[in-house]
């Protein structure tokens, strides 16, 4: 394109040059053509003339617009004769080029007519006339003795050779090309005479002479561009191989010899290469490894640039040549101290034609790192491309000279340092990577690579790895068709890895990665995102990987995270897609077990993404902390965890060790410290984090809440994560150095108050550590009060003080404000029995553990408790202030609140330092107000909606935490003593301010406080369940699950809970139907250790009448007054006998009916046999009729052996039907169990297998239909269960029934009595009205006295009667 450019401006310039009228005018416009566009063709004198031939056929048609074309045309003519003249042009390239008409105008010519007459008969002679021979003139001995001179070794002097030739030739009238063709054969025959033969051809009239002028157009196949007639010969000889007919290939003889008068200029390879060109390139190709062989490299080049792909013949013997020009450099530069390596050794293996003693001449010489870099040096590398694969002792040569290069421009300040490395890092690209994929590289080869690329930058690598992966530089299509076999192979390799075999296999897949990473790791990606079981096996399978491979697979890893074409998020928006979360958590565990790769990049890639709200990628940095360091955010935390959250670091960060059981778990640890450090993205990330919490919060409107609160879960769990990361692995005195004040991480960063704090709380601690203990120190001014705050905050209080709005300081201090979020649960808690457990654990688990280590531990932490609650003695009376509404509503809405939700460590905290404030009694403060604004039903129903699903979990472990160190409290009145009576200044008070020496709670009054609460949490619960919003009911239940060891503590809460439980079962909404259903079980589960008593505790002792008071022994009891919760939740007192108890036993057990008619021992009878009231058939009227004559009942022996035996007898069916029940249940247990363990077990095999896709929904498919069996068939079984155990009730019912009705009339001890005084019997009284005094009859207790009956009207007997029933007893006439 260039090119036409300038011949078009040359063209303009020559037509506005004949313009010029003189002829010094028209010199100088062409000296300007000559400088400015003929240096940019490479036959400037030729395209010039051809330029003017064109303009002056112009001018003879007419076809260009201008005014006289004869007199254009004459002034063009006189150009030519000009130029003629200064001899700018040779006569004999004009003559070629120029038209005869213009020739004769310029004068070049004398006649048109007589040239162009003499060039027809010289064309005539040349072309078309033919030197006809008569054979039977030559003579065959002629031709033998030119075959017998040629041939004898002893040969005179070419000149008399050709003096013979020349004889020969005349006097056997012998064909003169026959004679050179017989040269030719002769030469061919034998190439190692090439000195003979080639002066013979030179000193012959067949030599390439420079020939004049005037015998140019007359002198046939000699020229200055070599002689053609050698090269037809020649060419006639490669065209007679090619023939279908002729068998034998070309020898390489033939080859030789055309490359050795190729290179001695004898003939021209343009003249050669029109009778090479085939389809198949062979003859080219073998010609192109011919010259290379006497190393004639340009024309080598020549014909290599001509062919669609670079043969292997032609690659090696690049290689050689490459080889042969690195030697030297190579011993100096990099076998320092170490044996040379001979050039010998390299010939030893090569196809130089070394015979010929020039060939040595055409090899390059590089001498210096430099000249690698050079453009003939490139040129070669380029040439050579991939198949420095086939010489790996060259391909190692090359890299350790670039290695050392690169070290050496590392310290070079020259201005074309960057250009040096720049074409390094091309070599790269375009020679050395493809040259991995292609060869069968070992892993010392890859190492060699591997050292290189670690010269340059990560992202330099990766566009690198990115170009190599798409195959950009394969002009032959090698790279391609070699990873179609290793995609083939790995992905056998892949469907046949299990954890069993994942030694075996990652051998497999370390090899073939060893030769194409870029490809095994591609595949091997991609399964991961696929399967998730796959990931252990081929972590353990990756330790066979190199380096190379490892910084490959961090590269395809981080390219998965940023595939745009994959959703990362489901369509809910709440979960992640599985193929993300899997490649999170893969590279987690490689990061860990290998520290080969490259977490830098992971990590400036997790710093990146935390900038962009919408795809933050929090799983990636979530799984590099778990993976690496084995630290666990807040949901996956179990319950054995929660009580070392307060533990000594060392103990927390050594019990992560002792639970992985990982031996790799602490230098990873390190290793990702040491890159958060080194990159100074330690606190970045913290701060990001920070950010992104509040730009989700108050960034772009959501429409779904459930979304929202999801994501602020998920920035808010991470944040926590690795906070709890830096303070196990970054000691205090680093970590102090790299985080910015309070004030700069509000006021710079933009972020919160609470998350400030919690950021540099770290540093704070070491601040006060630091510093050791104070004390109060007294300003100059006498009056000022003393200041009781650490020296070490006083900064921090400031900056808090201005931070914050002033109203807050209302209720609390900045100094209690800094306290609080300064202080950490390891500060307030201390609890030796953990350090035991760990101990036991550790020599269990490790021979080699030391347990002084942890006792000394627990000593320290001991210690630190005991520093910690001597200074918030120090501190307490300047805390609260004496307002009571802003003391409780500041410390809740600034302290307590805020850091509940922010982890379940802060939320234990809080409980535990509420437990702190009461027992070191700080002033102006009354716990049991705050507890119950924190259990009021009108606060806690409006709150619970405006939590997240994480911050509701907190909440309920805060609160779970209250209840359980209250009903601790409420086991024991000592207990309530020393906690929180017994500190000398009563806190737990039922009033504000209350002075020394006034009433404090009781413990009976601290009791029913604790069952109020528990009934002030079932009334917020009642209003949340019952409600139709879902987050209120969604965040219910996880405050009820986090609470559900302390709550429901009655069974009347629990089976209320239980039916708004059932109810919301039923709910539309999938993911509350099955917290629902999950809460259920608990309930359910939880019912079997809860009691009837509608009391929330008793007491392990009995409650006095009156409490003593801590204060002051002679104080009087608190009578209970009516207050508005009491009325709301009455709690009746226990009745008050005064009784002795003797007596009151004799009066219980006395069996023996005295006729008195408010008491009747009989009600004992009935009251332990009473059964629901059944209708019994209307008696006649005769039997209602007067009875008072009727004899009396009277019992004896009520408690004989008899009777007990039969009551055990009744009894024995219900016995039967709960063991029956309770094996039905444990059987639908083990069936459910078996049925869940079958279905793992097959899923987990399927899986380990991987046949195929289809082959898994089938069987997912017939799983489900098998599952959808199974359940029909356990359903269908429990019914089953459910109507035998129905009919076994129905029927023992019935057996029951017949029993007492048999007992009740053949009991012989049942006599009747005259005795007049007794009450008589009455009639039932109608439905609707009143029972007194009238007979209760029921189903099972028939006998019908009340033993509290009035004055009862005798009713006369009915006449006609033989049977009368007593008791269950029918006496008979006569009886």
């Amino acid at each position: 394109m260039e090119s036409i450019i300038h011949i078009e401006s040359i063209r303009d310039a020559l037509v506005n040059m004949l313009s010029e009228n003189t002829t010094e005018a028209r010199l100088t416009a062409y000296q300007k053509i000559t400088k400015e566009h003929i240096p940019h063709l490479s036959n400037g004198s030729e395209v010039v003339l051809d330029i003017i031939w064109c303009l002056d056929a112009e001018f003879a048609e007419g076809s260009v617009a201008v005014k006289d074309l004869e007199a254009t045309r004459k002034s063009l003519a006189s150009f030519v004769s000009l130029v003629k003249a200064k001899g700018l042009f040779s006569v004999e390239l004009m003559k070629k080029r120029l038209d005869f008409k213009c020739l004769e105008l310029a004068g070049v010519i004398d006649s048109e007519k007589a040239f162009f007459q003499k060039s027809i008969r010289i064309n005539t002679q040349v072309v078309y006339r033919q030197q006809k021979y008569n054979l039977l003139h030559e003579e065959s001995e002629g031709y033998s003795k030119v075959l017998a001179l040629l041939a004898s070794l002893t040969s005179p002097r070419v000149s008399v050779i050709l003096d013979y030739l020349r004889s020969f030739i005349g006097y056997f009238a012998l064909d003169p090309a026959r004679v050179l063709d017989i040269i030719l054969d002769l030469f061919i025959h034998s190439p190692h005479r090439y000195e003979f033969f080639l002066n013979l051809i030179r000193e012959s009239d067949w030599s390439p002479i420079s020939v004049d002028e005037d015998k140019s157009l007359e002198t046939t196949g000699i020229s200055e561009d070599g002689n053609s007639d050698i090269a037809d010969l020649l060419g006639h000889k490669f065209k007679q191989y090619r023939n279908e007919d002729f068998d034998e290939t070309a020898p390489r003889e033939l080859y030789l010899v055309s490359a050795i008068l190729i290179r001695e200029g004898i003939i021209k390879l343009k003249h050669l290469y029109g009778h090479l060109v085939t389809k198949e390139h062979e003859q080219e190709i073998k010609l192109a490894c011919a010259l290379l062989d006497i190393c004639d490299i340009d024309h080598a080049k020549l014909v290599t640039y001509n062919l669609e792909t670079l043969d292997e013949t032609i690659t090696d013997r690049l290689c050689s040549v490459v080889h042969l020009a690195i030697n030297d450099l190579y011993n100096r530069e990099c076998r320092i101290g170490q044996e040379a390596s001979k050039e010998r050794d390299i010939l030893r293996g090569t196809t130089f034609y070394l015979t010929y003693k020039p060939w040595r001449s055409g090899l390059p010489k590089w001498t210096t790192l430099t000249d690698i870099l050079s453009q003939s040096a490139q040129e070669y590398i380029r040439l050579i491309g991939s198949g420095f694969s086939r010489d790996l002792l060259l391909f190692t040569k090359l890299l350790r000279l670039a290695k050392r290069h690169i070290i050496v421009l590392q310290k070079d300040n020259s201005p074309n340092k960057q250009n040096k490395v720049s074409t390094w890092i091309d070599t790269v690209r375009t020679a050395l990577l493809p040259s991995i994929t292609v060869g069968e590289l070992n892993p010392g080869t890859a190492d060699d690579v591997w050292e290189v690329l670690l010269s340059f930058p990560y992202e330099i690598r990766y566009k690198l790895y990115k170009e190599w992966r798409d195959s950009v530089y394969d002009p032959d299509k090698k790279v391609y068709k070699k990873r179609l076999e290793t995609r083939k192979t790995i992905r056998q390799v892949m469907k046949r890895i299990t954890s069993q075999n994942a030694k075996e296999k990652g051998r497999e897949i370390g090899k073939t990665s060893h030769g194409d990473p870029i490809t095994v790791l591609a595949v091997v990606i991609e399964q991961i995102q696929w399967y998730q079981n796959m990931i252990p096996a081929l972590v353990e399978a990756s330790k066979y990987l190199t380096s190379l491979s490892y910084d490959v697979m961090t590269f395809l890893i981080l390219e998965a995270f940023t595939n745009n074409k994959k959703q990362k998020m489901k369509e809910s928006g709440e979960n992640y897609e599985d193929w993300f979360k899997n490649l999170a958590e893969f590279c987690g565990d490689m990061a860990r077990r290998y520290s080969h790769l490259d977490i830098r990049s992971i990590l400036d890639y997790i710093a990146v993404r935390l900038s962009n709200p919408t795809e933050p990628d929090l799983p990636v940095l979530s799984e590099l902390i778990s993976g690496m360091s084995g630290v666990k955010n807040d949901k996956d935390l179990l319950d054995d965890d929660l009580p070392y959250l307060g533990a000594h670091e060392t103990l927390r960060k050594e019990r992560i060790h002792l639970k992985i059981k990982d031996k790799s778990i602490r230098r990873s640890s390190a290793r990702l410290v040491n890159a958060l450090v080194d990159s100074g993205l330690a606190i970045s990330i913290a701060i990001s984090l920070a950010q992104l919490k509040k730009a989700i919060i108050y960034g772009e409107k959501h429409t779904d809440l459930k979304l929202l609160n999801s994501n602020i879960d998920e920035c808010q769990e991470t944040l926590t994560q690795y906070l709890e990361f830096l303070s196990l692995n970054i000691d205090s005195k680093s970590y102090s150095s790299i985080v910015p004040t309070v004030k700069e991480l509000c006021l710079d960063h933009g972020i919160d108050p609470e998350e400030a704090l919690a950021i540099a709380r770290r540093k704070l601690s070491h601040i006060v550590e630091k510093g050791g203990p104070s004390t109060p120190k007294q300003t100059d001014d006498e009056e000022a009060p003393v200041s009781v705050w650490q020296q070490e905050l006083t900064e921090t209080i400031s900056d808090v003080e201005q931070i914050l709005p002033s109203h807050i300081w209302r209720g609390i201090s900045a100094g209690f404000y800094t306290t609080f979020w300064q202080l950490s649960l390891y500060d307030i808690c201390y609890k030796k029995s953990i350090y035991s457990t760990f101990a036991q654990k550790a020599i269990e688990t490790s021979k080699n553990f030391k347990s002084d280590i942890v006792m000394g531990m627990r000593e320290e932490h001991e210690r630190h408790v005991s520093r910690i609650r001597a200074r918030l003695n120090q501190e307490k009376s300047q805390w609260f202030t004496e307002n009571r509404s802003d003391v409780i509503a500041t410390f809740w809405q600034y302290c307590m609140f805020p850091r509940i939700l922010f982890s379940a460590e802060d939320a234990i905290f809080c409980a535990r330092f509420l437990e702190l404030i009461q027992e070191i009694g700080a002033d102006n403060f009354t716990a049991r107000l705050f507890y119950s604004e924190v259990f009021s039903p009108g606060r806690l129903p409006d709150v619970i909606p405006h939590l997240t699903e994480e911050e509701s979990k907190h909440y309920g472990r805060f609160l779970a935490y209250v209840l359980e160190y209250f009903t601790y409290i409420s086991k024991d009145e000592r207990r309530y003593r020393e906690k929180l009576l017994g500190i000398g200044q009563a806190d737990f008070k039922p009033t504000w301010l209350q002075k020394v020496g006034g009433p404090a709670t009781t413990f009976d009054q601290f009791v029913r406080i604790l069952e109020n609460h528990h009934k002030r949490l079932m009334m917020t619960f009642n209003i949340c369940l019952k409600s139709t919003e879902s987050t209120k009911i969604r965040n219910a239940i996880q405050i009820l699950r986090a609470t559900s060891d302390q709550f429901p503590a009655t069974r009347d809460h629990s089976q209320r809970l239980l039916e708004l439980i059932q109810v919301i079962e039923s709910d539309s909404r999938p993911d509350i139907k099955t917290l629902a259903s999950s809460y259920k079980a608990i309930l359910i589960k939880g019912q079997k250790n809860l009691s009837n008593d509608s009391r929330v505790t008793q007491s392990s002792k009995p409650i006095e009448a009156s409490s003593v008071s801590r204060v002051s022994a002679s104080s009087a009891p608190i009578e209970r007054v009516a207050s508005p919760r009491r009325q709301i939740h009455p709690l009746p007192d226990k009745p008050k006998n005064d009784k002795p108890r003797s007596t009151r036993d004799k009066e219980k057990v006395d069996p023996v009916y005295d006729g008195d008619k408010d008491k009747d021992p009989r009600k004992e009878y009935h009251d332990s046999h009473k059964k629901p009231p059944t209708t019994h058939p209307p008696r006649d009227k005769e039997f209602e009729k007067d009875r008072s004559d009727r004899p009396k009942i009277e019992r004896k022996d009520r408690e004989s052996h008899k009777d007990r035996e039969r009551e055990r007898e009744r009894d024995k069916p219900k016995d039967r039907e709960k063991r029956e029940e309770r094996r039905d249940d444990r059987r639908e247990e083990r069936r459910d169990e078996r049925r869940d363990e079958r279905r793992d077990e097959r899923r987990d095999e399927r899986r380990e297998t991987h046949r195929d896709d289809r082959r898994e929904d089938r069987h997912e498919r017939r799983d489900e239909r098998r599952d959808a069996r199974d359940d029909r068939r356990d359903s269908e079984i429990r019914d089953r269960s459910r109507e035998e155990r129905s009919m076994r009730e129905r029927e023992s019912e019935r057996e029951r029934h017949r029993d007492n009705r048999r007992r009740h009339l053949e009991d012989p001890r049942r006599v009747i009595s005259i005795a007049p005084s007794r009450p008589t019997l009455r009639r039932p009284a109608s439905s609707g009205g009143t029972n007194n005094g009238t007979i209760k009859r029921d189903r099972d207790d028939d006998d019908g006295l009340e033993p509290n009956s009035k004055k009862i009207k005798p009713l006369p007997a009915p006449p006609l009667r033989t049977s009368l029933r007593v008791h269950g007893r029918t006496l008979r006439k006569g009886n």
